[in-house]
């Protein structure tokens, strides 16, 4: 899918390979957090050019799209998806 860190994906093969292939991944809840901001220098102290970045985290609409259908098949639908009130977090 490529949705993270220039559309290299390497985040989401730790939910995808790691998590939901775990044979006791029911044993806990979890929850998911989008943040698909650039990473930019302003954080770094370090960097003197603050208009640098490390990664883009903005994504195309068909990325985002297919990326939400499969968060909605494959995590929103588990029983230990995390809720409050009955309601997704």
């Amino acid at each position: 899918m490529g949705i993270s860190h220039d559309g290299k994906g390497e985040w989401e093969a730790v939910l995808n390979d790691g998590f939901l292939k775990a044979k006791n991944n029911d044993k806990m809840e979890f929850y998911l957090m989008w943040a698909n901001h650039t990473h930019t220098a302003y954080i770094d102290y370090t960097e003197s050019d603050k208009n640098n970045y490390y990664w883009k985290g903005q994504v195309d609409f068909d990325t985002f799209d297919e990326f939400t259908d499969h968060v909605v098949k494959d995590c929103f639908s588990r029983l230990n998806y995390y809720r409050i009130e009955n309601k997704l977090l």
